[in-house]
C-alpha cells in the first residue's frame, strides 16, 4: 500500500513524538520505520499498526495512487 508520509510526519508532529516513540507504540523496529517512510509502501497491517498509535483511522494514511 502506498502511504502518505506527509501525513503521518505531521501527526508524529503533533503528539511529540520521536521515530522511536512511534516504532515502539507501532509495535515495529524503527529501522523498519524508517524504511517504509523512505519508500512510501507499507503492508496492510502495518498500515493499521501506524494508524493505531497515531490514533487516526487507516484510511487516513494511506494515499490514492
Amino acid at each position: 500500500m502506498i502511504i502518505s508520509k506527509e501525513t503521518i510526519r505531521i501527526k508524529q508532529a503533533d503528539l511529540n513524538m520521536t521515530q522511536y516513540m512511534l516504532a515502539d507504540k507501532a509495535g515495529i523496529s524503527r529501522q523498519g520505520l524508517s524504511a517504509l517512510l523512505a519508500r512510501g509502501t507499507a503492508k496492510p497491517e502495518t498500515v493499521k499498526k501506524l494508524a493505531a498509535a497515531l490514533d487516526l483511522n487507516p484510511a487516513d494514511i494511506i494515499r490514492e495512487q
